[in-house]
């Protein structure tokens, strides 16, 4: 897992983050922290890719 992007995505005064989490070298997962006032939210997009 590596940070890919650290601030205030929706503009609420809380630090979002995005992360890459790939679970297999063939596919590329990102997830989606949003602070959501003390309810974060979580999404998640994967993309899978043959060598």
């Amino acid at each position: 897992m590596s940070t890919q992007f650290v601030g205030d995505i929706d503009r609420d005064g809380q630090l979002d983050f995005i992360f890459s989490n790939p679970s297999h070298y063939e596919e590329e997962t990102t997830l989606l922290f949003l602070s959501n006032g003390g309810k974060p939210l979580i999404f998640e997009a994967s993309e899978q890719f043959d060598c």
